[in-house]
């Protein structure tokens, strides 16, 4: 029986501090399920948003799918909470939630498309906000939902996005500044026109922190740069230089490859 046949009665009487508490402290997908059931029509933003990335997150430690597969009828409520609710969402929510829908594709589960959409055409809205984690979540999401699930490319909100790289860029880590270079360079590689002002400055903080890189990081930027140059987005030449001095140590230590994507 379908856990979504006890669906919320929709009083709005749900206290959403004790919901969002109890969402936070949840260890498996079928937890965060159940909370779906009982309250997805009492949900506000933040709690469909914060469902969502419950979701996603025990999917991708646990590598787990089959909770969903035995209750799509609840996992649909919650991508309907997040339609009826996406309006009203600030800069991390969105990004959280496009994130969240890009984990999932990645692990194979269906993203409702008009989901997908209804979250990304608020990043314009609300990308003056996003810090350096939305900005990059926000891309990627992008760029993995485009890529896995054929979902198109929403071009306002990558424009958005991009814009924010010059703003956020200055102390960018090294993980989150080859995940940018990795969304931006996958979406040239779809055939968006990629902001050459991002790129730029993106590629101005590779010097600053190519020596921190891990080997994976430093594999990514190669691709990313190589893909950018490719499709005639000009890179700053001293981050392909301090990279590739970095690919040289890194190759002679320990090999040892993170799952760049798991760590957002």
């Amino acid at each position: 029986v379908s856990l979504a046949s006890f669906s919320s009665g929709g009083d709005g009487g749900i206290d959403h501090t004790e919901l969002a508490k109890r969402m936070r402290a949840s260890k498996t997908v079928r937890e965060d399920l159940i909370e779906v059931r009982e309250f997805h029509s009492d949900f506000r933003p933040r709690d469909a948003a914060t469902a969502c990335q419950r979701i996603a997150r025990h999917v991708r430690s646990s590598g787990i799918t089959s909770e969903i597969d035995e209750d799509r009828a609840t996992y649909q409520l919650a991508l309907q909470a997040v339609r009826r609710t996406a309006s009203g969402m600030n800069a991390q929510e969105v990004s959280n939630t496009l994130w969240a829908f890009g984990t999932l594709a990645e692990k194979g589960i269906e993203i409702d498309v008009a989901a997908a959409w209804a979250v990304s055409r608020q990043v314009p809205r609300v990308a003056a906000e996003m810090n350096t984690q939305s900005m990059v979540q926000t891309l990627c999401g992008i760029a993995i939902l485009a890529e896995k699930k054929g979902v198109e490319v929403d071009l306002p909100a990558v424009r958005a996005a991009s814009e924010q790289a010059p703003r956020v860029a200055a102390g960018m880590k090294s993980l989150y500044l080859s995940k940018t270079m990795w969304a931006m360079a996958k979406l040239a590689e779809m055939g968006v026109e990629v902001d050459a002002a991002a790129v730029r400055a993106m590629s101005e903080q590779a010097p600053l922190v190519a020596d921190l890189m891990k080997r994976g990081e430093v594999s990514v930027m190669l691709w990313a740069i190589a893909q950018l140059e490719q499709k005639g987005v000009e890179v700053d030449a001293e981050a392909m230089r301090a990279v590739s001095e970095r690919a040289v140590v890194v190759k002679r230590a320990p090999r040892h490859t993170p799952k760049l994507f798991d760590r957002v």
